[in-house]
């Protein structure tokens, strides 16, 4: 299952804000830009992180929906709020069955920001 590009997000999401009859500043579409060119980035860097382990295709979804979770959670807190807020995300993806040893290999490139 591949990422899709950040082109492809980014006209998709275009094409639904402007139906609703609103105009995008080019500032918005910058960010709009930016951010989905991090998220294609990190979702790539959780793949690597999982084709080089032992996990059933079918769980990729769970990991990255992990990761994308971590990353929001550092885009709105930092410190230690931070710190608990992710020991809650794991308590959950770990009640979920995923490998703890994944999660923190995809937790510590979200963190390091390694993508």
């Amino acid at each position: 299952m591949g990422v899709r590009e950040a082109k492809y997000r980014i006209a998709k999401w275009k094409a639904k804000y402007e139906t609703k009859g609103k105009k995008l500043s080019p500032e918005t579409e910058e960010k709009t830009r930016t951010a989905f060119t991090k998220q294609v980035a990190l979702e790539n860097a959780i793949k690597d992180i999982l084709s080089k382990t032992d996990v059933s295709t079918y769980m990729n979804v769970s990991y990255l929906n992990f990761g994308r979770e971590i990353y929001g959670l550092t885009r709105r807190h930092s410190g230690d709020e931070l710190n608990k807020r992710i020991e809650s995300v794991m308590a959950k993806w770990l009640g979920r069955k995923l490998d703890k040893a994944i999660l923190e290999k995809i937790k510590k490139c979200v963190l390091d920001r390694k993508f």
